[in-house]
């Protein structure tokens, strides 16, 4: 719409991109863990690759175009770059997804259920959004929980994942020549050799992603553990996620190992994956490969942190009963002496 209006009235089309911080999450006067600013600089890092993607995107299509990058909430920073750029017209994009608002709804309902005295809190990975520290008060967390969005980059692509590591790690040239091929050979815009080039440097930008969402995942939920730290006795840290990516066996190991420090059980709420962009119409490859591609770190940080993977196709209520049986039991382990065992023998 917003390119539309710029090129339809030969205006100036500003993009701004609202980076609002995520939050720290470290207990009452404790100490912000490190990898936090880890975590903001991997947040700006991909706030600027999508502005530049949408620069490079409008620029193409013809329109005057300027980006703009700014940290803070999105209302008031939009508002004050509206009085110093007065412009004829604000549009305003969001990346919800209707599968975020399931599990909203769950969790609201969850929440819901908890006892006065315990004390919950929210952690938007990598961000943007606002966090809520540790408390007893349910509703703050249920009122900030009902406005995150879904931020999952769906831009559609013509190269899958799968086809995008086979080229980039050179693991299987054949695969990728096959891939080109059949996408050169069915192509229609006109410009069938400039095909290649353009499908490799697609496959480039896929795999970038792709080990950027992991970079960035992991960052996130590693100063969430040692935010945690500080809080004494067991927690329970429920993610809700479409999967992180990557292939990072050591860092998921190291993450591992700092949710045992901070006595964390992980849970984790896996979204499915929708098969088609909206806005475009195109398929976006979600085969069983791919889909394997993005969700394996989450079963192997889910395993090694001691919890597990419930999946959510449908309604997120189950998912959410499941983990709430599991807070709600424990387990008396004892064990009665043979009489052999205190004659002194170490057999």
């Amino acid at each position: 719409m917003a390119l539309g209006l710029a090129r339809g009235g030969r205006a100036t089309l500003l993009l701004l991109h609202v980076l609002t911080p995520p939050s720290p999450f470290a207990p009452p006067g404790g100490k912000i863990p490190s990898s936090y600013l880890a975590l903001i600089d991997a947040a700006r890092r991909e706030a600027r690759r999508r502005l530049a993607a949408l620069l490079g995107q409008a620029r193409a299509a013809g329109a005057r175009a300027r980006g703009r990058l700014v940290a803070g909430g999105p209302a008031a920073e939009i508002l004050k770059v509206g009085r110093g750029w007065r412009p004829d017209v604000i549009v305003i994009g969001t990346h919800g997804r209707g599968g975020v608002r399931r599990i909203q709804d769950a969790a609201d309902r969850f929440l819901s259920t908890l006892a006065a005295a315990d004390r919950v809190g929210l952690a938007i990975i990598p961000g943007p959004g606002r966090g809520v520290d540790f408390t007893e008060n349910h509703a703050e967390v249920r009122q900030a929980l009902r406005q995150i969005t879904g931020l999952a980059d769906r831009s559609a692509s013509r190269v899958p994942v799968a086809e995008a590591k086979a080229f980039i790690e050179r693991t299987d040239t054949f695969r990728w020549e096959q891939f080109v091929a059949a996408e050169c050979r069915d192509d229609t815009s006109g410009r069938g050799e400039l095909c290649p080039q353009e499908l490799e440097n697609e496959a480039a930008q896929v795999y970038q992603r792709y080990q950027e969402r992991a970079r960035m995942g992991l960052a996130g939920l590693r100063a969430v553990f040692e935010g945690l730290r500080g809080v004494e006795g067991p927690k329970t840290v429920v993610l809700v996620s479409e999967g992180l990516g990557g292939d990072m066996r050591q860092e998921l190991q190291d993450l591992a190992r700092t949710a045992a420090e901070a006595q964390v059980t992980l849970f984790v709420l896996l979204l499915d994956t929708p098969g088609m962009d909206i806005s475009s119409q195109r398929p976006t490859q979600t085969t069983q490969e791919n889909r394997d591609l993005e969700t394996g770190s989450i079963y192997d940080l889910a395993s090694l942190a001691r919890g597990t993977v419930l999946r959510v196709s449908g309604g997120a209520d189950q998912p959410f009963e499941r983990i709430a049986r599991e807070l709600l039991g424990y387990y008396l382990v004892g064990f009665a002496p043979e009489p052999g065992d205190r004659d002194g023998s170490c057999s």
